[in-house]
């Protein structure tokens, strides 16, 4: 049973050391922002004239292929109730809202390498194409590893140590500070 334990601790630990050399690597990009800046290196606006007797999805559709937009697609209605059609992927958001009825606003930015890491750094959910699926599956596995490495960790260490009060001492601590923590969360948020 020891000998499990340390191998599925070790397997566990390889996966979440590349979820944590990510977040270092893009955490670092993020707070040295003034080597890398997230302004915009490429914006385009420019205003587009339609048909007004198109469908408003074949427009989109025609316009996103003409400007070459692609990206996780999101739409919302503003408070002037004209649809607003987001697209965006990391380091890049591209928008197309009706301006009049025979008309669409184009807007894209595409980021510096510092708005790519900020965004990668925030990615997250099931929405969208495939490589985001694949993305927010990976983050769910490095959650389970985290919590497998933890729990055979302890295992491990009360298999092995002798004089456990100074474990307990920090394992009683760092869950108290964690559960102080997810209280403070709930009550001011």
């Amino acid at each position: 049973m020891y000998t499990l334990l340390r191998k599925i601790h070790l397997y566990s630990a390889f996966v979440v050391a590349t979820f944590l050399l990510m977040y270092f690597v893009t955490g670092g990009v993020m707070v040295m922002e003034s080597f890398f800046p997230r302004k915009s290196k490429n914006t385009i606006l420019e205003t587009v004239s339609t048909n007004r007797n198109t469908p408003e999805e074949t427009i989109i559709k025609d316009i996103s292929a003409t400007f070459n937009i692609h990206g996780e697609l999101r739409t919302r209605i503003p408070p002037n109730g004209k649809k607003v059609y987001s697209f965006s992927r990391p380091g890049y958001k591209a928008e197309l809202s009706r301006v009049h009825v025979d008309s669409v606003r184009v807007s894209i930015r595409q980021g510096t390498f510092g708005s790519v890491m900020n965004d990668f750094h925030r990615l997250r959910g099931y929405e969208g194409s495939w490589h985001h699926f694949i993305w927010a599956f990976l983050y769910d596995l490095s959650c389970v590893s985290l919590l497998v490495f933890a729990i055979t960790g302890v295992c491990l260490w009360w298999k092995l140590e002798k004089n456990k009060m100074i474990g307990v001492f920090f394992l009683s601590t760092s869950t108290g500070l964690t559960a102080l923590t997810i209280a403070y969360f709930y009550w001011v948020g």
